[in-house]
């Protein structure tokens, strides 16, 4: 299993291959008019799959890291309960 610093050193394909196949979907955000972020729960990381809505494009992947990162899905669901 790798930690958020190992994951975030792939390349975006590696990175969705891992995902998609294992990966869990528990919340999601509007970060603009042009730009919504998934969090996906994968093994033991929060990973955030951010799309741009016009393109329909996958912009980025990335593993969670710490809890500021996380800050952003508190209020919507408890990212502790998922790690239980």
């Amino acid at each position: 299993m790798m930690n958020a610093q190992q994951y975030n050193l792939l390349e975006i394909g590696p990175k969705a291959d891992l995902l998609w196949p294992d990966g869990t979907f528990p919340d999601h955000r509007v970060d603009n008019d042009h730009a919504m972020v998934v969090i996906y729960k994968l093994y033991d990381l929060f990973v955030e799959v951010h799309f741009d809505v016009s393109s329909k494009d996958i912009t980025k992947i990335n593993a969670l890291d710490t809890e500021e990162d996380m800050e952003g899905y508190l209020n919507s669901v408890s990212l502790i309960k998922l790690l239980q």
